[in-house]
């Protein structure tokens, strides 16, 4: 075998509570009992006691082929863990996922590295689409060359990895239409080349971390997905153009820091999230936004807000459509 990972130890009762969590979720993307089941033991056998990769964990691994850089060996490292984390794959989209040459698997892209023009890397993933079932290993933050991940519309479970905190590259990531669990995965909130986020349709659960606002960020969505605890009040530090919060369970009011965002957001859906009060009138400073959707939660109808804040909206019907949706339950 060209490939050897160690096994490693569990991580204790909060990730059995985690991985019970993820049966649950799994099952109901057709998995059978015995399926869900078998994911969440592997998942289980994958992770160390604290969660993460030792600094050293790539020379435990014994690897015979012969690479073009040690940073394809990183990336052939953790795409085997991947792959052998993979429980299901009907379309067969790693079926070549085998040899050295990772710059040929389906779904990998390489280029050159940022710091060093002769050396390819793994720089992206994309894998949208593919209704593979399983979770990810640690191992995938050897990837620390890789600028965009997107696995959404798979059947991926189990929760975000602590070693995503290696990847200091990554400018997008979409894990959307999976069944993750999980409060928020604040490893995510700590990379500091993110600026797209998509944890759309998971089982996500918990409060919002206040720090996700205080991130430069160009687009968050996060809806259809368990969140609670209200919209934390810094809510308009946010510098991204597009926010999407629809179809949680958040509670509570609009804060008035969303008129913060004038100069940058142009879409804000909140609708279907439980919210209550009145509209502050500092939604009328969103002079950039095309796309203001409040609907369906119990906002009352004590509108002190500037339609000429709102004058760049595309059309005055536009704005008056606009205010209806966002008082209507």
């Amino acid at each position: 075998m060209p490939f050897n990972l160690p096994i490693m130890e569990t991580s204790g009762l909060p990730l059995l509570l985690l991985l019970l969590l993820t049966a649950i979720a799994c099952n109901s993307h057709a998995l059978t009992d015995a399926e869900v089941a078998f994911i969440a033991r592997r998942q289980l056998l994958s992770l160390s006691k604290n969660v993460d990769l030792s600094d050293d964990f790539e020379f435990d691994v014994k690897v015979d082929y012969q690479f073009a850089n040690p940073r394809i060996r990183r990336a052939y490292i953790a795409l085997q863990a991947w792959r052998h984390a993979m429980y299901s794959d009907p379309s067969n989209v790693t079926g070549n996922w085998v040899g050295p040459e990772v710059c040929n698997y389906n779904g990998v892209f390489c280029a050159k590295a940022l710091d060093d023009s002769s050396v390819d890397v793994v720089a992206g993933i994309d894998i949208n689409g593919a209704d593979i079932a399983g979770y990810l290993p640690n191992e995938l933050g050897l990837l620390t060359d890789m600028a965009l991940f997107h696995i959404n519309s798979n059947r991926f479970c189990g929760i975000i990895p602590k070693s995503f905190s290696r990847l200091l590259l990554l400018y997008e990531i979409d894990v959307s239409n999976n069944r993750f669990v999980g409060p928020f995965p604040i490893v995510l909130v700590g990379l500091p080349s993110l600026r797209y986020i998509d944890l759309r349709y998971n089982d996500f659960e918990g409060p919002l971390p206040s720090e996700l606002f205080d991130k430069q960020l160009d687009a968050i969505f996060l809806n259809s997905n368990r969140f609670t605890s209200g919209i934390p009040e810094n809510f308009g530090n946010s510098t991204a153009s597009i926010i999407v919060l629809a179809n949680n369970n958040l509670g509570g009011c609009i804060p008035s820091s969303t008129g913060r965002m004038g100069a940058t957001l142009n879409e804000l859906i909140l609708l279907n999230n439980e919210l209550v009060g009145c509209l502050p009138m500092e939604i009328g400073l969103l002079g950039n936004a095309t796309v203001l959707d409040a609907s369906w939660n119990s906002l009352g109808r004590c509108l002190r807000i500037s339609v000429d804040c709102l004058a760049l909206l595309i059309s005055p019907s536009l704005t008056t459509t606009l205010m209806w949706k966002m008082v209507s339950a």
